[in-house]
């Protein structure tokens, strides 16, 4: 049986999967080693708070698309 940690990671990677390719591109390049959200804004022509404000939806998106994915599995 998969552990909750499986789960969650599993739901997540359903979740990126949905998300707009532009969205999806935007998380990666955002948490791949060494970037920043200034500097993804810098190469993306795009004020630092933009970034920031669209780094935030993305992530609230892809909590909730998590907790409804996993919370059926660990209610049973």
């Amino acid at each position: 049986r998969l552990d909750d940690l499986d789960l969650r990671r599993n739901a997540l990677q359903a979740c990126l999967a949905k998300l707009r390719e532009s969205d999806r591109d935007l998380i990666r390049r955002r948490y791949q080693p060494g970037a920043s959200g200034k500097f993804e804004a810098d190469q993306l022509g795009r004020p630092a708070n933009s970034v920031y404000q669209s780094i935030g939806r993305i992530r609230r998106t892809l909590l909730e698309c998590e907790r409804i994915g996993v919370a059926p599995i660990l209610a049973h």
